[in-house]
């Protein structure tokens, strides 16, 4: 137990008496009688304290969590008490969370509850743990602070951003993309899967004709193509050093992966199969594209607690372990980045091996900050030495690009925090051309 601020007060209102009482020496008598009352008083205070029932505080079921967004915390106290208790709450929350340490008062009723509430923001993916609830309250009387730990810990687990994902699959059902960066795309192009019969108009291609449908009407009729379905989608996310740099509090990684599950999403509301492959120095984790109900939530679980690592990606071993699983043609997915052109040989050569059996599209996430420096003037000696530096990585960077591009990559070279619509344009794109 800790003295409150009114026991502070109290003592500290009893010493002008003890100075005074030097002057006027009868006062001492008045100064003795208010330290007696006051150590009465407090001797009273911790017996009733001390003989206080056990509180009972529950932190409610914390809601999931996706990165990046505010949940509300509850936490409920019960005090079975004769007295009302007034105090502060703090719960021992992750550290990896925005808005820990918060401190939050309550009141609570005799016989009553309350419930006490903050906000949390999660800024790191994966699995994290909640302490005990740290309470204190002023005794009945009010001289004295009493602290408790109470409750017990909890897991939570903190998953990419769903509500993106949730909007992106509802746009995908819709068929109509409005957000910046996307647009609603005809899937024009040949065609491979029939859809339905109709009447022959003036200028349809002759090879669409169906004799057997025509001599049947007696009319020419031609048969209605649609792009076919069931395409083999694999998302390669690097985790290698270049995807730790944070943008807007979180990494290019968390970026890449809102962005994949979006993809993943629209591409199985549009009967693709789709599978993922993680890889930094090795290959992390492989789920390979299927058809199979849940695999959304596969994918989901392999990608929340995926991490980086400050290692050189080696794109060669993931490229060759990719050509030993995947024999099917799919479109495949690269989310990394690029730095100098030396460092990339490898990865160059790895992609346009596999781009022999395989369609590639290399989503380089750009750091805006090396943008801002190119863009702007130096005004300082320092700053054009950085503005020459950065200016010399962005010429490498786009010349690997550009060597992709050359080798039939396609390509796109986005800011993190804008890779998801973008991506699912070029992807419904590559889809609508029939390039699979």
């Amino acid at each position: 137990m800790l003295p409150s601020r009114r026991l502070l007060l109290l003592a500290t209102s009893a010493i002008p008496l003890a100075f005074l009482s030097l002057i006027v020496p009868w006062l001492a008598f008045v100064w003795g009688a208010s330290i007696g009352v006051i150590a009465l008083a407090l001797g009273l205070d911790f017996l009733l304290a001390s003989r206080l029932p056990e509180l009972g505080v529950s932190r409610r079921p914390v809601p999931t969590l996706s990165l990046g967004r505010s949940i509300c915390v509850e936490i409920e106290v019960h005090n079975p008490g004769p007295y009302g208790l007034k105090g502060w709450i703090r719960d021992d929350a992750p550290a990896a969370f925005e808005g820990t340490g918060t401190i939050v008062p309550v009141r609570v009723k005799p016989e009553g509850r309350a419930v006490a509430t903050y906000h949390l923001r999660g800024l790191a993916r994966g699995r994290h743990s909640f302490g005990p609830v740290y309470l204190r309250f002023l005794s009945p009387l009010g001289l004295l602070l009493v602290e408790r730990a109470l409750g017990t810990g909890q897991e939570v687990r903190v998953f990419p951003d769903l509500q993106s994902l949730q909007r992106h699959q509802l746009l995908a059902r819709t068929i109509r993309f409005s957000e910046p960066g996307t647009k609603s795309l005809r899937f024009r192009g040949p065609g491979t899967d029939f859809e339905s019969l109709r009447q022959y108009v003036y200028g349809d291609d002759y090879r669409r004709v169906d004799w057997k449908a025509s001599a049947k009407h007696g009319k020419l009729i031609c048969r209605q193509l649609e792009v076919e379905r069931n395409h083999e989608i694999l998302i390669a996310i690097d985790t290698g050093r270049l995807m730790g740099s944070r943008v807007e509090g979180i990494t290019k990684l968390d970026h890449a992966i809102n962005a994949a599950l979006a993809l993943a999403g629209v591409s199985i509301e549009n009967s693709d199969r789709v599978g993922v492959l993680l890889f930094s120095d090795r290959v992390k984790a492989f789920l390979g594209p299927t058809k199979a109900r849940g695999q959304l939530k596969s994918i989901l679980e392999m990608l929340f607690d995926a991490q980086t690592e400050m290692t050189e990606t080696n794109f060669a071993r993931a490229f060759a372990y990719l050509g030993e699983r995947q024999k099917k043609r799919a479109l495949v997915i690269v989310l990394s980045d690029v730095a100098d052109r030396e460092t990339s040989v490898g990865m160059i050569s790895g992609v346009l091996q596999q781009a022999r059996r395989h369609l590639f599209l290399f989503v380089a996430l750009r750091d805006p900050f090396l943008r801002q420096v190119v863009l702007g003037r130096p005004q300082e000696a320092n700053a054009a030495f950085v503005h020459a530096i950065v200016y010399d990585l962005e010429r490498d960077r786009q010349e690997v690009l550009q060597a992709l591009r050359t080798g039939g990559v396609h390509t796109l070279d986005l800011e993190p925090k804008e890779v998801a619509a973008p991506l699912i344009a070029r992807y419904l794109e590559i889809r609508g051309r029939n390039l699979l």
